[in-house]
């Protein structure tokens, strides 16, 4: 696993992305094939700082949260169980990953966290 940093030109897809405040992934092509979390919630509100915190923090709880307790291990049984939603937490911590950059809109009633990661 490689120490992530912060891109900023991942940033700029990610606003492009959050301040058109349209709910839905973009295409691998549009994001210059990286990779993407969103986080919606309602109602919106204009705390950038607190929208991206629980974004990443509900990311990062979606493997405890889906029966693997404290140890958080992934595993290829887990990966392999039916309606068992990781891929938020799968993409912040992929081995291979380098970089983030993360973008964050109040978009009146509900506000939008939109992050991309290189490489996929």
């Amino acid at each position: 696993m490689y120490k992530m940093s912060y891109n900023c030109t991942l940033e700029e897809i990610a606003t492009k992305h959050a301040t058109n405040c349209a709910y839905g992934h973009t295409t691998f092509e549009q994001r210059l094939k990286t990779g993407e979390n969103l986080y919606g919630r309602m109602p919106g509100i204009d705390d950038k700082t607190r929208l991206v915190d629980e974004a990443s923090n509900g990311w990062f709880s979606e493997l405890a949260d889906y029966g693997v307790g404290q140890q958080n291990i992934f595993t290829e049984e887990l990966q392999k169980r039916p309606n068992t939603k990781i891929g938020h937490y799968v993409q912040m911590v992929w081995g291979d990953t380098i970089s983030v950059g993360c973008a964050a809109q109040n978009c009146g009633n509900f506000s939008w966290v939109v992050c991309n990661y290189y490489p996929t």
